[in-house]
């Protein structure tokens, strides 16, 4: 099964120790809270990819390709009744510079600055509770293999996490 590529990229405020999450309104994931990103359109590089979804999903912030850190590649395969639907391959970017401020838009409402000690892993999707905080640790970059029901509500398997030296 060919993958369905995407990014997801986090703001992140060290000297705060904060990221901004937002909560989903459609598609994957709707109502659990996220950071921002979407599926690659055409030849978009990934870093271009996130670029476009940070400045429609936030409402207008704009970011720069050389302030964009790519930290993981988080695969998460979505099974319904034992047959795998559908296999994502999501880009992890993370942002410490931008222009702008945060808004709610059609796609992401409630945008919210949360300390990393304390997420809102409840109300997140199932495997995030184990690779978000992995990102922000920086030990190098890695790989998730995640493994859920199509409600993306439910855990199949333990989650997976895989350093390597590179992500190409």
């Amino acid at each position: 099964m060919k993958p369905i590529e995407a990014t997801v990229c986090f703001l992140y405020k060290p000297d705060e120790n904060e990221i901004l999450l937002a909560q989903k309104t459609r598609k994957i994931g709707i109502g659990r809270y996220n950071g921002y990103g979407g599926k690659r359109e055409g030849d978009e590089t990934f870093k271009n990819t996130t670029i476009r979804e940070i400045r429609i999903e936030t409402g207008g912030i704009i970011i720069l390709p050389c302030d964009i850190r790519e930290a993981a590649i988080a695969y998460f395969h979505n099974y319904k009744d034992n047959q795998k639907l559908s296999l994502w391959k999501v880009h992890v970017h993370v942002v410490e510079k931008w222009v702008g401020k945060e808004e709610e838009t059609e796609e992401m409402v409630k945008p919210t600055w949360v300390n990393l000690d304390n997420l809102p892993f409840p109300f997140m999707m199932p495997a995030d509770e184990y690779w978000i905080p992995i990102v922000f640790e920086n030990k190098g970059k890695f790989i998730v293999d995640a493994y859920q029901d199509i409600t993306n509500s439910v855990l199949l398997r333990p989650v997976e996490i895989k350093y390597v030296d590179s992500l190409v």
